[in-house]
């Protein structure tokens, strides 16, 4: 009958929407576990992480932010022309994710007395909480604006999208603390009283202070 196809060709748009999607994240995914592996610098890492989610999924708004103290500090957005830079911890869905380590999903804003819109029109909001040791070291942030509605499945890709990028967050300060190591190093040979000279086994110099200049 025309119901039963009708019924069939809607089961078989949902199951196309849903590959697709599928897709989609897989993609993002392996986009974001390639930035992981090669960038140590936090601030490209970031950049791609909040580019790619908005270009794959269409969220016309997504920021993430790092805690500092007791204020959420913002390293990247997209889509606001009006971004809120700084969020005490005790303000906002953002502040309660940093302070309960709990993900949400919003999906009316209105509906919750602790939302801080930036701009006007937004529907739904998403912002899962990014960890480094175990600690909440800042948020992931996605919302939506012309009446679209996120759910469940929005939820748990940002979900997963967040464990790796608190991997890349947790590699980034290693490596921002190895160089602060061997920068302090440095100073500390240079600074000798003494010559200082390091070489390899085939005789080339890896480090040497002005007093090994003799």
């Amino acid at each position: 009958s025309a119901e039963a196809l009708r019924e069939s060709q809607a089961h078989y748009q949902r199951l196309l929407a849903a590959a697709q999607r599928q897709s989609r994240e897989l993609e993002l995914r392996d986009q974001v576990r390639a930035a992981v592996a090669l960038e140590s610098e936090l601030p490209l890492l970031i950049r791609t992480v909040v580019e790619g989610i908005a270009g794959a999924f269409g969220y016309t708004q997504g920021s993430l932010y790092l805690r500092q103290g007791d204020l959420l500090l913002c390293q990247h957005q997209v889509g606001y022309d009006h971004i809120i830079q700084q969020i005490p911890v005790s303000m906002g869905i953002i502040g309660r994710v940093a302070r309960t380590g709990e993900a949400v999903l919003v999906r009316d804003v209105h509906q919750d007395p602790a939302f801080i819109g930036a701009i006007v029109g937004i529907v739904s909001e998403v912002c899962v909480p990014l960890r480094d040791g175990g600690m909440v070291v800042g948020v992931l942030n996605v919302e939506s604006t012309g009446g679209v509605a996120m759910a469940e499945e929005d939820l748990r890709l940002m979900s997963a999208l967040a464990e790796h990028v608190s991997i890349a967050i947790a590699k980034a300060r290693l490596y921002a603390e190895a160089r602060a190591s061997e920068e302090r190093y440095r100073l500390l040979v240079e600074n000798l009283g003494v010559g200082v000279m390091i070489v390899d086994p085939a005789e080339v110099i890896l480090l040497s202070n002005p007093a090994a200049d003799f």
